[in-house]
């Protein structure tokens, strides 16, 4: 699995996020649109906190 330590702070990809939950990269873009914690990266990437994605996703999933 493709995790990122950055400042304490467990960080994956969107791809990664949409393997876990067994979705489509273009879902996780279109949570990404409506509130999903994720940060932009230099490069135009997105880095995503996977503790507190994982935790908005489970809300969102109960909604």
């Amino acid at each position: 699995m493709e995790i990122w330590n950055i400042g304490g702070i467990e960080c994956t990809s969107v791809a990664q996020i949409a393997k876990i939950v067994g979705v489509s990269p273009p879902a996780v873009y279109r949570w990404i649109y409506i509130g999903m914690p994720a940060y932009r990266s230099e490069v135009g990437t997105y880095i995503i906190p996977l503790r507190e994605a994982m935790a908005w996703i489970k809300e969102y999933k109960k909604s």
